[in-house]
């Protein structure tokens, strides 16, 4: 989650089941731990972007879309997982949000 200025705007980036999620094997145990790979995350989860009106406390504008965001870049930018490439060495694409057609 994170704001978009003083504004009064606020975009809140959430992680959800994607619509075909179903259990998944983990892909390795650490220390009891089990987790899975970047590409079982990007099977197995979306994401939904909200942006609120702080002052009035309204959702101005929402979307899903069927990719797994793990990390933030920048104020307005996310990173999801792609693909490994054929050294084993994983590849990340890296999007940016805005939002249009709202003027307060």
């Amino acid at each position: 989650m994170f704001g978009t200025g003083g504004d009064g705007l606020l975009m809140v980036v959430v992680n959800v089941a994607d619509a075909d999620w179903r259990p998944a094997a983990p892909a390795r145990v650490v220390q009891g731990h089990e987790l899975l790979s970047a590409a079982q995350q990007e099977e197995l989860f979306d994401t939904v972007i909200e942006v609120l009106d702080t002052r009035s406390g309204t959702v101005l504008a929402r979307t899903r879309v069927d990719e797994n965001a793990i990390g933030l870049v920048g104020r307005d930018g996310f990173y999801s997982y792609a693909e490994h490439s054929d050294l084993g060495e994983p590849k990340f694409v890296v999007w940016s949000v805005g939002l249009s057609g709202y003027n307060r």
